[in-house]
């Protein structure tokens, strides 16, 4: 994935904290998670879903029937607001009572033939959907988010202006 560096970022923290930090982080992280939405829903149709449910086997012993479509249910996008980081991550995330989405990377990028405890596992090829995705959007989440700060802001503004905050 690709790093940006965003010019005059010291300065949309001052123009934030005129509203406080709780408030400026929530419109900091608002932002954010409706800039990386196009990310996210391309990301959603990409990924590869099992065509009928399948048998799981569990930590503790047993067996659970898994339906399909889980890690698309999974893909969530998480964001974290720090003095001079902000950040925004698209990914599989453990959904309901199901923690189990550990093979998001299996999915991705593949795996090797390997050997089981019944055998040989032939492999799987690559199934990328988070990258393309990515890729996809990489260039627009920038100039989005840009639009999405500056509303935040402007209505900030407005509702001090009104004496709402």
């Amino acid at each position: 994935m690709s790093d940006f560096e965003v010019q005059g970022l010291a300065d949309l923290e001052k123009q934030l904290a005129k509203f406080g930090k709780e408030l400026a982080s929530k419109r900091l992280r608002s932002a954010l998670r409706e800039s990386a939405k196009p990310i996210q829903e391309a990301a959603k149709r990409n990924v590869p879903e099992a065509e009928r449910s399948y048998w799981s086997r569990q930590k503790g012993g047993g067996y659970k029937r898994v339906a399909p479509g889980r890690l698309k249910r999974s893909i969530k996008t998480r964001t974290i607001v720090k003095p001079g980081i902000v950040w925004a991550f698209v990914g599989a995330r453990a959904v309901g009572k199901s923690k189990d989405v550990f093979y998001q990377n299996f999915v991705e990028f593949g795996t090797r033939p390997h050997r089981m405890k019944r055998g040989r596992h032939p492999g799987a090829e690559a199934q990328p959907f988070l990258r393309p995705a990515y890729k996809a959007n990489e260039a627009s989440f920038l100039e989005m988010f840009k639009q999405k700060i500056k509303r935040k802001i402007d209505l900030l503004a407005r509702q001090r202006a009104r004496g709402k905050i």
